[in-house]
């Protein structure tokens, strides 16, 4: 027992890294934190600073709103293929969403589902006929105006 101590591995209040955030105009990235402080039983010889941590996030970046305490990841420690803990990564601060980002992403996405595209295009289609069919079949009798073969008779309907 005396070459092994009871040693803090992660402390809970030390920054572990920085995600980046979508859709806020507050902030850019979040920095995360491990939900807990581990301390396990090392060797006298080893050095807590030559431990690995190996970071897995839940996303390359994630989209705000961001609340402090959101899970994000996690972090795995381990020396030589031996795990010592693996602990969650959690938000240290609120990050809000930009409204306008927010909508201009649901805009985008809107448009560039396949059923919209098909439909505004048969709808280009039918204006574009439509334009067409004005400007070139419509020059015969008009509704409303006398053709030219017929000849003003002066009768203007029954009289009573």
């Amino acid at each position: 027992f005396d070459g092994f101590s009871r040693r803090e591995i992660v402390s809970s209040s030390e920054p572990v890294c920085e995600v980046p955030v979508a859709l806020s105009g507050e902030a850019n990235y979040v920095v995360v934190h491990p939900e807990q402080t581990l301390e396990r039983m090392l060797p006298n010889s080893l050095d807590p600073s030559e431990l690995q941590r190996e970071i897995t996030l839940a996303a390359e970046s994630v989209d705000a709103p961001v609340a402090a305490g959101d899970e994000l990841g996690e972090m795995t420690i381990s020396h030589d293929g031996t795990v010592y803990g693996t602990v969650k990564l959690l938000a240290l601060n609120d990050v809000s969403a930009s409204w306008l980002l927010v909508a201009k992403r649901d805009v985008a996405a809107f448009f560039s589902r396949t059923v919209v595209k098909v439909v505004l295009l048969a709808l280009l289609v039918l204006i574009a006929a439509l334009v067409v069919l004005f400007f070139t079949g419509g020059r015969g009798r008009r509704y409303g105006k006398r053709s030219r073969r017929t000849v003003a008779s002066g009768y203007r309907g029954r009289r009573r």
